[in-house]
């Protein structure tokens, strides 16, 4: 076990060693909050009932999610008979990512099967086609040890994101340039779902270029989301992948580098109407230099000149507008 996850445990046991009413388990989400008001609220909070009208689901995503996290932890490790079982469990919840080998493990030594079934029933990952299809790929790596726990997983696992899990742990992160990769990456296409509709959104095939990029994500569930995104039938996978990890605080390199295989950077600026300002800059790099960003831009101005800009995860922001600017509309200043 890891010397963070002794850390982790440990905390939990102290915590548990407190008196009834004096930790709730919600707090641990607290500094996920935005909103500086909700946050200290929630500091203070024995319970989810005293953040009511306070804290706004859709603008407090990654708390809410914490927050269901820990009510599902008191659900399946409250049966627990032992000290041990109990701070396994509860590392488990702590995080948004599927346990991992050695969390799995642990469970197995320390809990009984209704706690293990409980925890495995609400982190239950997506289910792989029929991994040992996969089994031929193991044999594009030199690496004993990465060929070893390839054909154990792909026989023994059967859910994709436990799967990646103990691939990356044994072979590496997913890298195209490697054979054995690009071996899985292809077999993923080969068994696309159909679409019955008769449309192709489920076979647009691997973005190779956004796949590369999930290797720079920090957390471990946006990095699988990544890769779950780009490398299969992104429709089951983009939504929550645009929600949980578009706007996170730690995944700015994630998102930038999505950002340039989207958009490249370009030398030059031309062409445009509203934003004529950065015509005509031959030695300067931009990347949404064209008539429809020129339109979007227009368009934004003019719903912040209503008075109210709305961005994701944040509370809406009260602006002046035009008239109450000078009369300039790109002079948009806060109350």
């Amino acid at each position: 076990m890891t010397v963070h996850w002794i850390i982790v445990i440990f905390t939990i046991l102290c915590l548990s060693a407190l008196a009834p009413g004096d930790f709730w388990p919600g707090r641990y989400c607290c500094n996920l909050l935005f909103d500086s008001q909700c946050r200290n609220a929630c500091n203070r909070a024995h319970s989810k009932d005293e953040l009511t009208g306070l804290c706004k689901r859709h603008h407090e995503v990654a708390f809410f999610n914490c927050l269901d996290r820990q009510e599902v932890s008191l659900e399946c490790c409250g049966p627990a008979t032992s000290s041990q079982c109990q701070a396994v469990c509860k590392a488990i919840f702590l995080e948004a990512s599927l346990p991992s080998r050695s969390q799995r493990e642990s469970v197995a030594k320390y809990c009984d099967s209704h706690v293990a079934t409980c925890i495995r029933n609400y982190t239950k990952g997506t289910p792989a086609n029929d991994p040992t299809q996969s089994l031929p790929c193991c044999d594009h790596t030199n690496n004993v040890q990465c060929q070893s726990t390839c054909r154990q997983t792909l026989r023994t696992l059967t859910a994709e994101e436990e799967i990646l899990d103990e691939l990356v742990e044994a072979c590496g992160i997913p890298n195209l340039a490697d054979p054995l990769w690009q071996c899985f990456l292809r077999k993923s296409s080969d068994v696309r779902p159909q679409d019955n509709s008769g449309g192709t959104i489920e076979t647009a095939g691997i973005d190779g270029a956004k796949l590369l990029c999930c290797t720079k994500s920090k957390t471990s569930t946006c990095k699988n989301l990544c890769v779950k995104t780009y490398s299969r039938g992104w429709t089951n996978s983009w939504n929550r992948f645009h929600r949980e990890c578009a706007y996170h605080p730690m995944e700015a390199d994630l998102n930038l580098c999505l950002q340039e295989v989207e958009e490249p950077c370009k030398m030059g600026c031309e062409g445009l109407q509203y934003c004529s300002n950065y015509n005509n800059r031959p030695t300067e790099l931009f990347r949404s230099c064209s008539i429809q960003a020129d339109r979007a831009a227009r368009g934004d101005v003019q719903l912040w000149s209503k008075g109210t800009i709305r961005l994701p995860l944040m509370d809406d922001i009260p602006v002046k507008g035009g008239s109450q600017a000078g009369h300039n509309p790109l002079l948009v200043v806060l109350n």
